[in-house]
């Protein structure tokens, strides 16, 4: 095995059966962005050099798939596999919960609308959660802005558990909560910068490089190379940054894409940042 993989705490797709969800979605036809489907192909295939046996790539999907493609992934995770779930392209938060949007989305004008129309984040963790892996990632490159109406963007008040909210509550008070890792392109409340046709996003242009080209970079140390290039990537020191906003949850485990090389030792050190 890999140098360094003897510990059952410690994973990588490589001597780990690993199942990917990767989903862009471009919204041909309405708002549309334009690099959302080259992020999902470049992270797909970066998945695949990791050693994931299992990698969905989809793009411009409704609601209904996206659901559909989540309860697949959940079914087909094997016990003590990894599932890593990841989506490119709008996003919102509401009301103290966070969206994924799909295409052909209904109008949207209350915090209700948004639970009936959009993919709360709360039931993507639920579904992987409800998968028999050990270990579930989910990465968002998408934005967190709120909506003029949203009552938290202008008061301290906080959201009703209800909806996927409640079901998510639950999770986390169970072992189903173990060992789950959230990274978002953005802060709460702030935009994620996509890039041009021929282009992938902010965020996941720096992050495709570090899954495949750093052996040995464990998931903490990445989330902080992966936060330095973004931070120094977009804007200023006082408008425009983008701050990636990363939650391990009960995360109790060392967690590679790739796994050190024979020879070299884990690395857990800061990393080089590029500019631009």
């Amino acid at each position: 095995s890999p140098v360094g993989m003897a510990d059952p705490n410690t994973i990588c797709p490589k001597t780990t059966k690993s199942y990917a969800l990767v989903i862009g979605n471009n919204y041909p036809g309405e708002n549309e962005l334009k690099s959302c489907v080259n992020d999902a192909n470049a992270v797909g295939a970066a998945l695949d050099q990791a050693g994931f046996i299992d990698v969905t790539v989809a793009h411009n999907l409704d609601a209904v798939s996206i659901k559909r493609a989540l309860r697949e992934l959940r079914d087909k995770a094997t016990e003590g596999s990894v599932v890593l779930v990841y989506f490119s392209g709008h996003g919102h938060s509401e009301g103290g919960d966070n969206f994924v949007v799909p295409t052909r989305m209904g109008c949207v004008a209350t915090k209700q609308d948004w639970l009936d129309e959009a993919i709360a984040t709360a039931y993507i963790l639920t579904m992987m959660a409800q998968s028999k892996a050990k270990a579930k990632l989910l990465i968002i490159d998408a934005c967190r802005s709120r909506g003029r109406h949203d009552t938290l963007a202008n008061t301290s008040v906080k959201s009703a558990f209800d909806g996927a909210k409640m079901s998510w509550a639950a999770v986390n008070q169970s072992d189903a909560g173990v060992n789950m890792y959230s990274i978002f392109s953005s802060a709460e409340a702030t935009v994620s910068y996509a890039g041009g046709s021929n282009d992938l996003s902010v965020m996941t242009r720096r992050l495709v490089p570090l899954i495949t080209q750093e052996p040995g970079l464990e998931l903490s140390s990445l989330v902080k190379c992966l936060s330095a290039q973004v931070l120094a990537a977009h804007g200023s020191s006082n408008q425009g940054r983008m701050l990636v906003n990363s939650t391990p949850q009960a995360w109790m485990i060392d967690f590679y894409f790739m796994p050190p090389s024979v020879g070299r030792s884990t690395r857990r050190a800061g990393c080089g940042v590029s500019e631009g």
